[in-house]
């Protein structure tokens, strides 16, 4: 089942102080290549094909919001690659790449011609606090940043629609201050108009 991804990004000069009354949960390094094809086919849409770690593949589709607030995601384990899986060729097929068999990552990105778009290295701690999951992170030539995450089966407009309100809430408890920046792009957008503006320009999202 596809999940749907709401998630509100913040860069921060420090790590805010609400994460120290929170347990952590988790802390580790996280390195995310990115790929898309020659003609930027995946970025000029608004999709993301994701490797993390060299564990996961992730897909992170458009799901109608230029805002950036939410999408879709579905994350297969690299043991998938072990044989050819049906599921992830469908999954090619709905972002416009063509349908392949495969038997490694390698031979993956080889047959359909996908190159690095962006590399994203971070340290990362993850918090949970009532039904979100908070990360900062650390981000290697991009600076620190605190996200919020919430995955929901379906398209929750309450969340979407209220997006103020659910603010103004992070504001209240503290993990979010009036001096914070708000990014309505993602790392993939900020390591590109940092590092490729003539790339970025071709992307869906802009901020």
């Amino acid at each position: 089942m596809l999940m749907i991804e709401i998630e509100m990004k913040y860069q921060v000069e420090l790590k805010p102080n609400f994460l120290s009354n929170l347990d952590i949960l988790d802390k580790k390094e996280v390195i995310d290549n990115y790929y898309d094809n020659n003609d930027y086919l995946l970025l000029k849409n608004g999709n993301f094909l994701r490797n993390r770690n060299n564990k996961f593949i992730d897909f992170k589709l458009f799901a109608g919001d230029k805002t950036h607030l939410y999408c879709e995601e579905k994350t297969f384990a690299f043991n998938y690659f072990n044989s050819n899986n049906e599921e992830i060729s469908n999954m090619l097929e709905r972002i416009g790449l063509k349908k392949v068999f495969f038997g490694s990552f390698n031979e993956f990105t080889k047959k359909l011609n996908l190159n690095m778009l962006a590399h994203i290295d971070r340290n990362r701690s993850y918090y949970k606090f009532e039904n979100m999951e908070i990360v900062y992170d650390e981000v290697k030539d991009l600076g620190n940043f605190i996200e919020i995450e919430i995955n929901v089966e379906d398209i929750n407009h309450t969340h979407i629609d209220n997006k103020d309100k659910f603010e103004s809430k992070l504001k209240k408890i503290g993990l979010v201050t009036e001096d914070v920046k708000y990014i309505k792009i993602g790392y993939v957008e900020l390591y590109l108009k940092k590092n490729n503006p003539e790339i970025y320009r071709l992307g869906l999202y802009k901020g």
